[in-house]
């Protein structure tokens, strides 16, 4: 092989990696978008949003967390199960497995709007869950950051 042929085999494969790059470039794109386009369905899903009424609704009438939980076990299993998501989404946008600023985008009123219940409810879950004293002391940190980026953005 000569130079040129060097030279011909050292372009080639340039080309190869520069392909190669785009390629993975592309994929992560396509992962973020089916990603978003997963967690929007999974948080518009119904009985996900028959948690965040629940949870706006037994917090404008000032019902007592104790009192949902002990006689109403299936709503609060709909609540906690509804915040599991939203913190779900909040942890993908914070590891940026998402398009950057699309959860903002698209929940970002929701998140603003649920902020008082959901800190209300994550406050009663922190001083009344037993072993939540080892976690974190802050009950969806994600969702309480994401939560905060809305308040702040909007």
């Amino acid at each position: 092989m000569g130079v040129t042929g060097d030279i011909l085999a050292i372009a080639l494969s340039i080309v190869a990696v520069g392909v190669s790059l785009s390629a993975l470039l592309f994929s992560v794109r396509t992962d973020r978008v089916s990603r978003l386009t997963h967690t929007h369905e999974t948080l518009s899903a119904p009985e996900i949003q028959e948690g965040r009424r629940l949870l706006w609704t037994h917090y404008r009438a000032s019902t007592d967390w104790a009192e949902v939980k002990d006689r109403q076990p299936e709503e609060w299993a709909a609540i906690n199960h509804a915040l599991a998501m939203m913190d779900v989404a909040a942890y993908y946008d914070h590891k940026g497995w998402l398009p950057s600023g699309a959860l903002l985008e698209l929940w970002g009123d929701s998140l603003k709007g649920m902020r008082i219940p959901v800190f209300s409810f994550i406050e009663f879950r922190t001083l009344t869950e037993p072993g939540w004293e080892r976690l974190d002391p802050r009950f969806l940190p994600d969702l309480q950051v994401a939560i905060r980026d809305a308040a702040a953005t909007r």
